[in-house]
């Protein structure tokens, strides 16, 4: 996703992200920065941490959010397979 994502398609991706959890799948969750994006990087990591609290009862945290080159990510795995 980017960080000027619209409402709409987030709810999209999050329902999809929900999907892949309950399926016991993992999901990347990433964030991409473009040109002048990359002097907003607060904007996307909030995005990114809106979506980990959106899905913490679906999944839980793999491995730590991490920024490489322009591009913001966190992997989710499933709860019954973390705990």
């Amino acid at each position: 996703m980017r960080p000027n994502i619209g409402a709409h398609d987030y709810d999209y991706k999050k329902n999809h992200v929900i999907d892949f959890l309950q399926h016991g799948d993992r999901v990347k969750v990433t964030c991409f920065y473009r040109g002048r994006e990359m002097a907003h990087q607060e904007i996307g990591r909030e995005l990114v941490n809106k979506m980990i609290g959106e899905v913490e009862e679906y999944g839980a945290v793999e491995s730590p959010p991490k920024k490489m080159g322009n591009t913001f990510s966190v992997v989710l795995g499933p709860v019954k397979l973390t705990k």
